[in-house]
């Protein structure tokens, strides 16, 4: 019996076997038409013309946040602080990226929506729990993306950013 699992364990424990070439399983959501903040509510633009995506352990009223787990599924009622302060600013919500799930894997392999691969070498992982959100910056289909690193850490989130955004 242990035999068999062992076996069988081994046959999946190759991550980089198990990379998908396809990057769409970099996205969780993707959203037909960029999200920004109505007009009127607008104040001052520093990020205007800006895309950026989430991580999906972060909410966007009205759509579903699975933190990489679709048994956790729910649709919220309301953004993120962060994302309401980003579409305030001017910046455009392109999607939500995936990640290991709950964000506590090391090498974002443990998603059921598929490995990310790295952005210029397919046959390696983009790697950590925001392996979404760096594909996609990486890649340029966005300016930056927030990424908290865990349900856990609230002052510890990360924001990867094309060089020219800093």
């Amino acid at each position: 019996m242990i035999t068999e699992s062992s076996s069988n364990f081994a046959s999946h424990a190759d991550p980089v076997a198990q990379v998908l070439a396809d990057p769409d399983c970099a996205w969780i959501l993707q959203l037909a038409e960029p999200l920004v903040a109505k007009a009127a509510a607008r104040g001052p633009q520093p990020l205007a013309g800006l895309r950026f995506a989430i991580k999906d352990n972060m909410d966007v009223a009205g759509s579903v946040t699975t933190a990489g787990c679709p048994a956790f599924a729910f649709k919220a009622d309301a953004s993120a602080q962060v994302v309401q302060q980003l579409l305030h600013a001017g910046a455009a919500l392109v999607g939500k990226t995936n990640l290991d799930q709950f964000a506590c894997g090391l090498n974002g392999t443990r998603s059921p929506f598929g490995a990310v691969p790295n952005a210029f070498n397919p046959a390696y992982v983009s790697g950590g729990s925001s392996s979404g959100s760096a594909y996609v910056v990486a890649s340029g289909q966005v300016d930056f993306s927030s990424a908290p690193n865990g349900w856990t850490s609230t002052a510890r989130s990360s924001l990867a950013a094309r060089p020219w955004v800093c």
